[in-house]
């Protein structure tokens, strides 16, 4: 003979239940955060890379680098435009002359690379750099706050012990 369960036998069951979805919602939750962002980092070569396309001779590129060891020498605004629909980023950066090796460029906002330029050499400026393939999607129009990452190459292209992180302000537009 069967019995009708009992009101305290439906709760539980209710109760599994929903415990139940709360894990899976949780599971699904920690496999996006780990695996679902597609957000790889950015790796800075150990050698200088090929040089930036962007990169134009600069109209006075001063005097060449006289010193017997590494020197370098920046000129640069601390303001950069992106243009998401052009996937582009619009800055003033140059590597004077003066300058004994070459510099390759990060544009980051909140621990987040968007821009990373081939080799500077001295004697070049940019003033257009591509945005990373992601970097569209990470960002909103408005203001940030961000950095320039400069990595430095010596004369035989290897990466010096030295970087330089200087604040600037990112202005966002579509």
């Amino acid at each position: 003979m069967q019995t009708k369960p009992d009101k305290k036998d439906k709760k539980k069951d209710r109760l599994i239940i929903v415990l139940v979805i709360l894990a899976l919602l949780a599971v699904m939750v920690a496999l996006w955060a780990v695996f679902g962002r597609n957000r790889m980092p950015v790796l800075t070569p150990d050698r200088v890379p090929e040089p930036e396309e962007h990169a134009e001779p600069m109209p006075d590129a001063g005097e060449e680098s006289t010193a017997g060891g590494n020197s370098v020498s920046l000129t640069y605004s601390d303001q950069v435009t992106i243009d998401l629909s052009a996937e582009t980023a619009a800055l003033i950066f140059a590597n004077p002359g003066k300058s004994s090796g070459d510099i390759l460029l990060q544009i980051e906002v909140q621990q987040q690379i968007l821009v990373q330029s081939g080799a500077i050499a001295p004697g070049n400026q940019v003033s257009t750099l591509d945005l990373l393939p992601d970097a569209v999607g990470m960002l909103q129009e408005g203001i940030y706050e961000g950095n320039f990452h400069l990595y430095f190459y010596d004369a035989e292209g290897e990466r010096a012990d030295v970087d330089t992180i200087i604040p600037i302000t990112i202005f966002v537009k579509h």
